[in-house]
């Protein structure tokens, strides 16, 4: 019995772990309000973001961690709409950051910590650095819309690199870039041959069609080309070819020849192949292989050449699982997927390809972790995410390869904080989340200054006679007890919490009053 007490007493813990030290870093629209950061991007010494001030709109700011500082970088676009200079894309060239916003490109530079736009162009929201410039679409006026123009900080000049959709003003519309054995592919299209695959040589100056895969009417004469991945020395991506449907194909460029490399669903079905990934010299993705099975996990081996359901996650009345935006950790597969116990919601899931083991990641004691946003940080996991437990909200958790334990209930009770947009500058965690006291404002968590003592501040917790007592001269406390399993039992604002209705067994009280907290483990 005593083992067993040990371990429930350890499941309690992961779920209501409080060491941890989370501090709220700005509050850029002061009080409930939310100034809701985002686009986080590191660049020199600095932390950039986009944020709201009800005065100026959604504009750019800039933290410094050495001095503890944040500043208006500055008002891009007059106006104070919620919207305003909403980055929508960004990448770092030559030591500066530059983005777009509502399609004009614009440049922070690292050394004035100003920012200034670029001239002559309106862009997409697609940037890429290839051969020491940025490609991207971009359209000057109605009689060029829409093509491959690039960016050249030495000569600071935007230049059109491919008018590839020529008659008539009309748009190629390239997207999907990727760099690949020194050159530059992507999807683009003309009223002749449809969406295809295309190839721009820096070295020659030449863009030209790598294959008309759809060569037919069908899908409105497109092979539509995407999800762009480099395995084995070759380019993978799906495309439409009418004999097999939409399926997995490849470019090799020694022989200059695209060919399929996996009919997933055989015969003219649409496989709903979608998410090419690169583990452990396997490609993952979504996709559906018959009508007896859903979109699920499936893998390709380049070796065999054979696409291979992985795993059926939800195997009831060929419902779709639908696993997404992969990425590995530990040397596993992790992916968001819905599953049966989910109702649609995405939880976190992780593949063992050499074991051939797949495990629903959760707390103990709990059957999901739903997702919201993740990250690895200090070789671990963190993850904006909730559980199914009715006392706490959608808070960030930590995973560590072993166990999901509750970093810190940033909002008190079931209120979500929901933590989310993490990026990691000068070894801190930082992130968007709202407390008891603001709205959505940006917050920081700081691994090394762990300790219960971090919490504690002195709040008095005392229980006797079938009571818990709070030392405090407010009734402004929220008290929440928990059972060892970690369920959630009853929440108080008393300073004197009857335990009468409690059956015997081991309990837990968190006791909170703004950022200072204490816990009571006590016997009934």
């Amino acid at each position: 019995m005593k083992k067993i007490y040990i371990n429930l007493l350890f499941i309690c813990f992961s779920i209501v772990n409080i060491n941890a030290q989370v501090v709220q870093v700005t509050d850029i629209n002061p009080g409930i309000s939310d100034s809701s950061p985002q686009n986080f991007a590191i660049i020199g010494d600095d932390l950039l973001f986009n944020a709201f001030n009800p005065s100026i709109g959604f504009e750019l700011y800039r933290y410094n961690k050495t001095n503890n500082t944040t500043v208006l970088v500055q008002d891009i676009t007059p106006g104070g709409s919620y919207s305003s200079s909403d980055i929508d894309s960004s990448v770092e060239y030559n030591g500066d950051l530059y983005f777009s916003i509502n399609s004009q490109l614009y440049k922070y530079e690292t050394s004035t910590k100003t920012v200034s736009l670029i001239p002559n162009i309106y862009i997409g929201d697609e940037l890429i650095v290839y051969n020491n410039k940025i490609y991207m679409k971009g359209w000057e006026n109605s009689t060029i819309d829409h093509e491959l123009y690039s960016y050249d900080s030495v000569t600071d000049t935007v230049a059109l690199v491919s008018n590839i959709y020529s008659y008539n003003g009309g748009s190629s519309i390239p997207y999907g870039f990727i760099v690949f054995n020194d050159k530059l592919y992507f999807s683009a299209e003309t009223p002749v041959i449809g969406r295809e695959l295309y190839e721009f040589n820096s070295v020659t100056g030449v863009t030209r069609i790598v294959e008309n895969i759809n060569s037919t009417n069908q899908n409105n004469g497109n092979g539509t080309p995407k999800d762009f991945t480099i395995y084995n020395n070759e380019l993978y991506f799906g495309a439409f070819e009418p004999s097999v449907g939409y399926e997995l194909f490849k470019y090799d460029p020694i022989a200059d020849d695209v060919v399929l490399a996996a009919d997933i669903f055989p015969g003219t079905d649409q496989s709903g192949l979608k998410d090419i990934f690169l583990h452990n010299n396997k490609l993952f993705y979504q996709a559906r292989s018959s009508t007896s099975t859903g979109v699920e996990l499936h893998s390709f081996d380049a070796s065999t050449g054979l696409d291979t359901l992985v795993k059926d996650i939800i195997i009831v009345n060929q419902q779709n699982s639908s696993p997404t935006e992969f990425f590995t950790f530990n040397d596993r597969l992790f992916f968001y997927a819905s599953s049966a116990t989910t109702g649609g919601l995405r939880a976190l899931f992780a593949y063992n390809d050499v074991t051939d083991e797949l495990t629903e990641i959760a707390p103990s004691g709990f059957n999901s972790l739903y997702v919201d946003d993740i990250i690895e940080f200090d070789s671990k996991l963190y993850i904006g995410g909730r559980t199914e437990n009715s006392a706490v909200g959608q808070e960030l958790y930590v995973y560590d390869d072993v166990s999901v334990t509750l970093v810190e209930d940033i909002y008190p009770g079931y209120t979500r904080s929901e933590p989310k947009h993490f990026t990691v500058y000068k070894n801190e965690l930082y992130f968007s989340a709202q407390n008891t006291t603001s709205g959505y404002e940006l917050f920081k968590y700081n691994p090394e200054t762990l300790g219960v003592d971090s919490f504690s501040n002195n709040i008095g917790v005392k229980y006797y006679k079938n009571a818990l007592h709070i030392e405090d001269d407010t009734n402004s406390v929220n008290t929440i007890i928990y059972n060892m399993l970690g369920q959630f039992i009853m929440r108080s604002k008393a300073n004197t919490i009857s335990t009468e209705t409690l059956k015997p067994g081991v309990y837990l009280a968190i006791v909170t009053k703004g950022n200072r907290r204490q816990t009571l483990k006590f016997a009934k």
